[in-house]
């Protein structure tokens, strides 16, 4: 888990934090933060409590004025998901990309 998260940060432009966490329990399962703001942890907390609906689509790209938070549920675990949080970027398409296709390859192991 931690090698895609790394993996996650070296292909992102402008990565801030990725995390995978619980939504059941609201843990943080692990996580690999590059710019520790003061916003990365409610923001972690609130990908949590918005992904904890199983009415919820499978991936959600939030915006703030600053930052996308890319969030992506697990199909193998749904309770497992990927958070992503990175500066706002023109290459906004390709950062979807890269968060679903490392989500993929963990939902395949």
């Amino acid at each position: 888990m931690l090698s895609r998260l790394h993996a996650i940060a070296d292909s992102v432009g402008r990565f801030v934090a990725a995390a995978w966490v619980d939504t059941r329990t609201g843990a943080v399962l692990v996580k690999h933060v590059v710019h520790d703001e003061a916003f990365v942890a409610p923001a972690l907390d609130a990908a949590t409590e918005v992904m904890r609906s199983p009415e919820r689509p499978p991936r959600m790209v939030l915006l703030s004025t600053r930052h996308v938070h890319i969030i992506q549920r697990l199909t193998r675990d749904p309770h497992r998901v990927l958070v992503v949080i990175c500066e706002r970027s023109p290459n906004l398409g390709l950062a979807c990309a890269l968060v679903r296709a490392q989500a993929e390859a963990e939902d395949a192991c």
